[in-house]
């Protein structure tokens, strides 16, 4: 019996030694294999900031780059405010003390501000991705995240096209001509119903500036400084409201040219590409197609007007945190593109667009900002004269020799 119980305990001793083994044995393996891997990452600093971001976008489209600055105790309030009131109050939001960290605006006003907003030192974005268009205008600086870029195109009805038995709809000025009897529905006294394009008049026509001095430009090419140039323009824009041209396709009692379009009153309307969002908000259910702006098959160079979308950060912001904050989101911006559906202005992204935004996307490489022509004086001024042109030629070229011509461009 005592001979049983020895060998009891004995055993119980060799297993405790051996439990104590392979513990020893599991701990060095451990012990070796952190000193022979990569040292563990360092924490992440934590920042403790909060960054104000004005633009139409609301916190659901960022909500990978929210998650990423988390990370770094930086916290992102999206304040959610369209580009028009963002123009007109930003200036006044600065000089009272409400600045954001981080605010969205379009190329035009960033180009007449450059002196509020900071500047990219870093090296985490690359000014390398973005074409000339985009960062020539900007003194081949990063004055603002370039973030997507606007350009005007022609929308088409797919109904009305297939009615007057067209493929595609016309890519220049000269297959229009040749288009405008098929597309074009008249009532008995010879007034519209069904306009084969919403082009001519000066009130009921949606980017009407930024149509009328894209035509003007290409209409003229290096003779559009010139007076009688001007005059070329107005011959040629308001033969689509002349009655007696051959071309008459638009009226001033259709209803602003997007909402005509949208209503099925119009075969094709210029706007800008995101503008497709108002048409779509009309009506839902139109069969929308998009197509490059028309040129002018004998001209060597056609420029398209273009606007850029940039975010861009304020001098007396947080512009140290909003920069790294726009670091962490050029990791995302792919994804921000796509789920947006807007125009990439990275060159890699431009070169990877579906083959419907092909031949859309090319415009940028040859974009122009227009930026020599003041809309202000054209709102004011031009836009009388092209509704007067048909009727009351005479006068109006006299009062554009005299003082309207000069103040087209800005000095």
């Amino acid at each position: 019996m005592d001979e049983i119980i020895e060998r009891i305990k004995t055993n119980r001793i060799a297993q405790i030694f051996i439990g104590i083994i392979a513990i020893l044995v599991i701990v060095g393996i451990w012990y070796l294999n952190k000193l022979l891997s990569p040292k563990s990452k360092e924490a992440l600093p934590c920042y403790n900031q909060t960054i104000t971001i004005l633009s139409p976008f609301t916190s659901a489209d960022f909500k990978n780059l929210s998650s990423y600055a988390s990370k770094y105790c930086i916290k992102l309030n999206f304040v959610h405010k369209d580009l028009d009131e963002i123009k007109n109050r930003l200036l006044k939001d600065i000089a009272q003390g409400n600045i954001p960290d981080i605010v969205l605006v379009d190329s035009s006003f960033l180009l007449e501000n450059l002196n509020i907003f900071m500047e990219y030192k870093g090296k985490k974005i690359n000014i390398d991705e973005y074409p000339e268009s985009i960062i020539a205008p900007l003194n081949y600086k990063l004055i603002a995240y370039p973030l997507y870029f606007d350009v005007l195109v022609t929308f088409a009805n797919r109904d009305y096209l297939n009615n007057a038995g067209l493929l595609s709809a016309p890519k220049t000025f000269e297959d229009l001509y040749n288009v405008i009897p098929s597309l074009r529905i008249l009532d008995p006294s010879y007034n519209i119903k069904i306009a084969p394009i919403a082009l001519g008049t000066a009130n009921n026509i949606d980017r009407l500036f930024e149509i009328f001095v894209t035509i003007h430009k290409n209409l003229n090419g290096e003779k559009y400084k010139e007076l009688g140039s001007f005059y070329n323009t107005l011959d040629f824009y308001t033969q689509f409201a002349n009655k007696l041209s051959p071309y008459f396709s638009w009226q001033d009692h259709f209803p602003n040219s997007f909402i005509a379009f949208a209503q099925g009153q119009s075969a094709l309307v210029f706007g800008f590409y995101s503008d497709k969002d108002k048409i779509f908000s009309i009506n839902r259910r139109i069969k929308l197609e998009i197509y490059p702006f028309l040129r002018f098959s004998n001209k060597i160079k056609n420029y398209n007007y273009i606007k850029t979308y940039f975010l861009a950060v304020p001098k007396q912001g947080k512009h140290k945190f909003a920069w790294m904050v726009l670091e962490f989101f050029d990791k995302y911006y792919e994804d921000f593109i796509k789920q947006k559906d807007l125009l990439p202005v990275k060159k890699n992204l431009i070169e990877k667009v579906d083959k419907n935004k092909k031949e859309i996307v090319k415009d940028l490489l040859i974009g122009d900002y227009f930026k020599e022509f003041n809309r202000e004086y054209f709102e004011n001024a031009i836009k009388i004269d092209i509704q007067n042109w048909l009727s009351d030629k005479e006068n109006v070229k006299r009062i554009i020799s005299i003082e309207q011509f000069r103040n087209f461009f800005k000095k």
